[in-house]
């Protein structure tokens, strides 16, 4: 019996009142949007890990894995029960893909609802015609619509708070140095004014109300010279600053749009498990805080619940992101603001299949709105992160042409209870010099290198070759920048290991029954129908957008 049957059977027998329809003019709904940074679904309880992609699940079917000492768990138990009511109170999405995987393009693609190929400042390196290299370079244009302002237009308070990695001008920055000491106060007043500079930038260029609690890159800094005694999460220091802006919001006779952009736990369980009980809660990016924030349970206490509940202490980073959603969701009720307050909880990618186009790209996603989207469903429809801002858009009351050229569609019918005959075939992911298209039962994968990435990927092919040494150059003609200092040997992201194909310039998967993308079927005449028609398909994406992509477009000037 099929999940599809199973949707129908439940929207059949369940009360006609719990579906009434959305109508978002009539009441539109304040909005919470938290997006994770790398979380995988073996990070979270709700999605059990053999059945989702992931690490966790690669290691309990038996498949080759990397580093069973460090990047996944024994024990596949999370302790995330407020992350996890989002599913039971609301509706869980087990196709939902972002279709860059990687931060920048990703959120690109949650802010505008367009593929991340159409940002401007992109096109104007990658003009139109040209092949189009996609990493850490298709930053949000200040000219470009974007969610936040389209809702700002519809009456809405917005607010962020957390990690943008969208762009920013970093030369008006002053730097500095890793060793300054946060504590001096000619460094406190420096860092201080590169931090109010950036809050003003993004109020000024993308169109926010309300800015606080900003990270303009990962824990690290980047741009910003954040001295190294800075460069910590703090999970608390956003929570609390989420709460203050739904706290002032609700205050304020309008409906408010809070982006919530978690920093955590950009590597698969923050990579080295005990970072954060370590991470000095009075670091930020603003400065060395005066008093440890508050609003969440503390880090210390995070231990004896799972000892409690006989957890491994390494699945801590879970729980420690949980908290943060549970304060919000206890706000809101404390609020009585709950019922008309829909919230997504998603990640920008997964850290498996990172930088690829394989499932890396396929994220949990979670989205509640008491007595207007039906709970406890799983939906498995075709869905992306270009979906999202013309969803909320039209819930706002507004129209997707406020968002200028949009690829996705809004969830709206989805979420309502159906499943409409006409909903997306397939769909199209685009990472680096990789192309992939997606349907529900396959994926057609595709690396067409540019000519100077061909050459370093062939020079590093060779060196495998004839040393025997482990190949580091991805499809993007880069070398792996992390190498063994990072405990990284290999592709970036350890990609030639979680995938013994990686290699291949075309791959065909059955996700069906292989969603570990572990069988290349390509060479396998008896797919050869199935392969044309995905080629096809891809063509068909491929067209519409702007760049060359091998034989499959010629470019356009879309």
């Amino acid at each position: 019996m099929t999940r599809l049957f199973l949707l129908v059977l439940t929207l059949l027998t369940f009360p006609a009142e719990l579906f009434s329809s959305i109508e978002p003019t009539a009441a539109r709904p304040n909005i919470i949007f938290i997006l994770a940074d790398d979380l995988d679904f073996d990070e979270i309880g709700v999605y059990a890990p053999t059945d989702h992609p992931s690490r966790t699940g690669a290691h309990l079917r038996g498949l080759t894995t990397w580093r069973e000492d460090w990047r996944f768990y024994a024990d596949p138990r999370m302790h995330t029960p407020h992350i996890d009511s989002l599913a039971a109170e609301g509706m869980r999405f087990d196709r939902f893909y972002v279709t860059s995987a990687i931060c920048t393009p990703s959120r690109y693609s949650f802010m505008t609802g367009r593929y991340a190929t159409r940002s401007r400042p992109f096109l104007e390196h990658h003009p139109a015609g040209t092949e189009a290299l996609i990493t850490w370079n298709t930053t949000l244009g200040p000219a470009e619509p974007n969610l936040a302002r389209s809702l700002s237009g519809l009456g809405y308070r917005t607010g962020l708070v957390g990690k943008w990695h969208l762009g920013f001008p970093f030369d008006q920055i002053d730097p500095l140095p890793a060793d300054a000491d946060p504590t001096d106060p000619d460094i406190a007043a420096q860092i201080r004014r590169n931090y109010d500079l950036s809050v003003e930038t993004m109020r000024e260029d993308f169109g926010w109300d309300h800015v606080d609690r900003l990270f303009l890159l990962n824990k690290e800094g980047g741009g910003l010279g954040i001295p190294k005694a800075l460069r910590h999460h703090n999970q608390e220091w956003l929570t609390e600053g989420a709460l203050q802006f739904i706290d002032e919001s609700s205050a304020v006779d309008q409906p408010f749009f809070l982006y919530l952009a978690l920093t955590v736990p950009h590597s698969q369980f923050d990579a080295i498990y005990g970072e954060f009980r370590g991470a000095d809660p009075l670091a930020s990016p603003s400065g060395q805080l005066s008093r440890a924030p508050a609003g969440q349970p503390s880090r210390s206490s995070i231990d004896a619940r799972l000892r409690e509940r006989g957890i491994s202490p390494r699945n801590a980073m879970a729980t420690w992101i949980d908290d943060g959603v549970g304060a919000i969701l206890e706000q809101l009720e404390q609020l009585g603001i709950d019922e008309n307050t829909l919230v997504i909880f998603t990640s920008d990618h997964q850290s498996r299949g990172k930088f690829t186009a394989y499932e890396g790209s396929r994220v949990p996603f979670l989205i509640r709105w008491p007595g207007h989207i039906p709970a406890g469903i799983t939906m498995d429809a075709l869905t992306a992160n270009i979906d999202v801002a013309p969803t909320l858009i039209e819930l706002a009351g507004g129209l997707p042409e406020k968002l200028g050229t949009v690829d996705g569609r809004s969830l709206r019918p989805l979420l309502e209870g159906d499943e409409p005959g006409d909903w997306r075939e397939s769909l199209l992911l685009e990472i680096a010099y990789s192309r992939a298209v997606v349907t529900r039962d396959w994926k057609l994968l595709v690396n067409r290198p540019a000519p100077a990435a061909l050459a370093a990927f062939d020079a590093d092919r060779l060196a495998f070759t004839t040393t025997g040494q482990r190949r580091t150059v991805h499809w993007s003609g880069r070398s792996n920048p992390h190498g063994p200092w990072w405990g990284e040997e290999g592709i970036r992201y350890v990609a030639d290991v979680d995938f013994p194909h990686f290699f291949d310039f075309d791959q065909l998967y059955q996700l069906s029954t292989d969603p570990f993308e572990q069988v290349n079927l390509i060479d396998h005449p008896e797919y050869g129908v199935i392969a044309d028609k995905l080629r096809a398909q891809l063509r068909e994406h491929l067209v519409t957008l702007p760049h060359a992509f091998g034989e499959f477009s010629s470019g356009s000037s879309n």
